[in-house]
C-alpha cells in the first residue's frame, strides 16, 4: 500500500466506506465531526460513533462521496490550474 505524507484529509459531509461491515449490514458512514477523533454516522441505522483518525487511516476503502468543503477546494484546484496553463495576451496587442 503506498504510504501518505500527511494526514488523511476528511471533511464533515464526507460519505466512507470501511473495511468491515457494521452489524446492521452497512459499510458506509458519513463524517459528521473533526478533530483527534473522526465523529460518524452509520448510513444504515444510524449509530453515531467516534473514531481515532489513525484508525480511520487503517480501516478506510473508499470515498463514496466527497463533502462539499472539499468538492469547493478540489474546483477552485482546478480553475487554478486552468487559468495558469492558458497563456495570457501580450500587452499592448488590443
Amino acid at each position: 500500500m503506498a504510504r501518505r505524507d500527511g494526514p488523511l484529509e476528511v471533511v464533515v459531509g464526507d460519505v466512507v466506506e470501511l473495511r468491515k461491515t457494521h452489524p446492521c449490514g452497512s459499510k458506509e458512514w458519513t463524517v459528521t465531526g473533526l478533530g483527534a477523533d473522526i465523529r460518524m454516522r452509520c448510513n444504515g441505522c444510524g449509530r453515531r460513533i467516534l473514531m481515532p483518525r489513525r484508525t480511520l487511516e487503517k480501516r478506510l476503502r473508499k470515498f463514496v462521496s466527497r463533502g462539499e468543503a472539499m468538492v469547493l477546494a478540489e474546483e477552485i484546484l482546478a480553475r487554478e490550474a486552468r487559468d495558469a496553463a492558458t497563456p495570457s495576451d501580450p500587452p499592448g496587442d488590443s
